[in-house]
């Protein structure tokens, strides 16, 4: 991650099903499909496991455990293994959070998904939620709720059984 910050795009594929048209890794960093390549800060074919794809984004860990912040974003179409690799990936940088940091260590979680440009708060009753810019630039989420306007759900995670519950 080094000392500025940066986003960085990792391509895994997942199985092929049937009739599909066949994607294919071509190097460490390239995916092919049909006669076109598309370049990645990284790629995995579908034999990788959750552990391989953990490895690659294990440094946010280290960089939440030096007091920064992280985002861990699955983008794709419906059926593309977004859900399989996030289910994969969160328990064991929850477990390595939590065993590094030790029992005096807390944090708060938020659990969010866009699905065709509506944003949802999945821990929060009053799910949709709306995007502000400050004057700063700065990205604010909120939602409506019965009782006015909140932020987007944080729920206090102390150890990593609570992040599992």
């Amino acid at each position: 991650m080094g000392e500025r910050q940066r986003i960085e795009v990792i391509a895994r594929v997942r199985p092929w099903f049937g009739e599909e048209e066949v994607v294919e890794v071509a190097s460490e960093t390239t995916v092919r499909l049909g006669a076109r390549e598309f370049e990645f800060d990284a790629a995995f074919g579908s034999e990788a496991t959750q552990q391989d794809i953990y490895d690659k984004v294990r440094p946010l860990v280290r960089h939440v455990l030096e007091g920064g912040n992280a985002t861990v974003l699955a983008y794709g179409q419906t059926g593309s293994g977004k859900t399989h690799t996030m289910v994969g990936l969160m328990p064991l940088a929850v477990d390595e959070l939590f065993a590094e940091a030790g029992a005096d260590w807390h944090a708060t979680c938020s659990y969010l998904e866009v699905y065709n440009d509506v944003v949802r708060d999945l821990f929060a009753e009053h799910a949709e939620l709306t995007v502000q810019a400050d004057a700063h630039e700065c990205v604010r989420w909120s939602r409506s709720t019965p009782a006015g306007r909140t932020s987007v759900a944080r729920v206090p995670v102390r150890t990593a059984q609570d992040a599992r519950d």
